[in-house]
């Protein structure tokens, strides 16, 4: 996890020009790295960024959902739901990318819970995890 006052994104094939976000009322970004990684089958069905929040001091903080990327600078990669929109992926294909949060400018990436909650025709399947 990486914490950030703003991010610029990367020149691409649809955009020439670089372009920095903010967050609203001095926030900060956080920035989660996730990768799954099916061990058998094609899958269809991963979860949306959507399904991604960060518990913080208590509080519960969702997905940001309006960033762009790719993203350029400070960090590098895409989004996790750009990465999503390549399709499904097979046995042992990692799929990743980044999932970002609007967070007070005083929480730490060590004081921070990732949760990922999606329901299923089955139940609910959730994970947890932090850096610490």
């Amino acid at each position: 996890m990486q914490k950030h006052s703003s991010y610029t994104t990367a020149k691409d094939l649809w955009v020439n020009r670089n372009t920095t976000y903010t967050p609203d009322n001095g926030d900060a970004f956080l920035f989660a790295y996730v990768e799954f990684v099916p061990d058998s089958g094609d899958v269809l069905n991963m979860p949306d960024d959507d399904h991604f929040s960060i518990r913080a001091n208590g509080t519960v903080h969702p997905e940001s959902g309006r960033l762009k990327g790719p993203i350029g600078s400070p960090i590098e990669g895409d989004f996790y739901h750009a990465a999503r929109n390549k399709g499904s992926i097979r046995a042992n294909e990692p799929w990743t990318g980044w999932v970002s949060f609007d967070i007070p400018s005083d929480v730490t990436p060590d004081a921070v819970t990732v949760v990922l909650e999606k329901e299923y025709d089955g139940g609910i399947s959730k994970v947890e995890w932090s850096q610490h």
